[in-house]
């Protein structure tokens, strides 16, 4: 499975998306890596890599010319996602999406040398 992983953009309501979650199928992953992320260019609605996913839940990140190897776990605790409604009777906050699992990235990039295949075009 590849999944293409953008910045977040504006959402409907005008507030961002979460940054650092990753939706496969139905079901959100939280992303934990070591380092910092910088992306070139705009950042919001940007591409950023591409999330490859097989079936032995290893999880590979090509970003640029770094590919990153990682693997899926558990969270201690779930979290959360809260969306704040405002209206004139006042504010409510909603729980959208319970995250229980999270892909762990904690080796260094390794750099791709030659051809990294096919580009992949994100319209």
């Amino acid at each position: 499975m590849i999944i293409p992983i953008t910045t977040p953009s504006e959402s409907k309501s005008g507030l961002p998306q979460h940054p650092r979650l990753a939706r496969l199928g139905n079901e959100l992953f939280l992303i934990e890596m070591q380092g910092k992320l910088e992306v070139e260019g705009p950042k919001e609605g940007g591409f950023v890599g591409v999330l490859g996913l097989d079936d032995s839940d290893k999880v590979t990140l090509r970003i640029g010319v770094h590919h990153l190897e990682g693997k899926i776990g558990s969270l201690p605790k779930p979290l959360g996602i809260m969306t704040k409604n405002k209206s004139d009777d006042g504010t409510t906050y909603e729980i959208t999406e319970i995250v229980t699992k999270k892909i762990i990235f904690t080796k260094r990039p390794t750099p791709i040398v030659g051809p990294a295949g096919p580009v992949l075009l994100v319209n």
